[in-house]
């Protein structure tokens, strides 16, 4: 802690008063952690969302926003769990309020290198990649008005370096378009081999993602329980 900016060095009674807080004495010489969830230091505890634009995102109806809104967003929830984000690189020189959006940005994905250049200029124009030490966690497409198709041959494309992100591979939308996302997934030639990746995608409604930051507006979110809650909210891709 001295180490750190602005670091004090704590006294052994406030060390002491921290770890009650997370702790229970045992036999007199131990200390055993406390079954309540709430594991955050004082020291430690971040914030929840103040950000004036995620508050925005929250509260206006659906209708007025718009695709970089969704990954301003996304970024933002990921960056507060501990990840680090990457966006696509048409959007990286959007201005998103004045600002722009690759200022939340990784700027290069190190798994990319000597990879064919298709791959890359897709993998690369995903809306918003998760990433944990550099591996990618989660991968997100804000379908606002595009094509499915796009998304899906980018979805194949980083499926190919990383199988284990089958089923953390989300398609983003209103929930008006449903009925052609499913069109897409039972039709087109993503459906069934090699890839089988209509079995592989999930999608997440606008709603449900809005859900999901106001929720962790006022809990700050950990990298486990970002992805335990976003994996709660997917829908399986088929009408009703």
């Amino acid at each position: 802690l001295p180490k750190l900016k602005n670091g004090q060095q704590p006294t052994k009674r406030h060390i002491i008063d921290e770890i009650r807080k997370v702790a229970v004495p045992f036999n007199r010489k131990y200390w055993v952690l406390s079954t309540d969830k709430q594991y955050t230091f004082d020291f430690a505890k971040e914030p929840a969302f103040t950000e004036p634009e995620l508050a925005r995102f929250i509260q206006l109806p659906e209708a007025e926003l718009e695709h970089n809104d969704f990954v301003y967003a996304l970024a933002m929830i990921g960056k507060q769990a501990g990840f680090s984000c990457h966006i696509g690189k048409k959007e990286q020189s959007a201005e998103y309020k004045a600002k722009p959006l690759g200022d939340l940005s990784v700027k290069t994905l190190d798994f990319l290198r000597g990879q064919q250049d298709y791959v890359i200029k897709h993998v690369e124009q995903i809306d918003v990649i998760w990433l944990d030490s550099g591996i990618p966690v989660m991968a997100f497409e804000i379908e606002h008005s595009t094509p499915f198709t796009t998304a899906l041959e980018r979805f194949v494309e980083i499926l190919k370096l990383f199988p284990k992100l089958s089923g953390h591979l989300v398609l983003v939308a209103s929930k008006r378009r449903k009925r052609k996302l499913t069109e897409v997934l039972t039709s087109s030639v993503f459906v069934g081999a090699p890839m089988y990746i209509d079995r592989k995608v999930a999608y997440l409604w606008y709603k449900q993602l809005r859900d999901l930051c106001g929720r962790f507006s006022t809990e700050q979110p950990t990298k486990s329980s970002l992805l335990e809650a976003t994996i709660e909210c997917f829908t399986t891709p088929r009408v009703d």
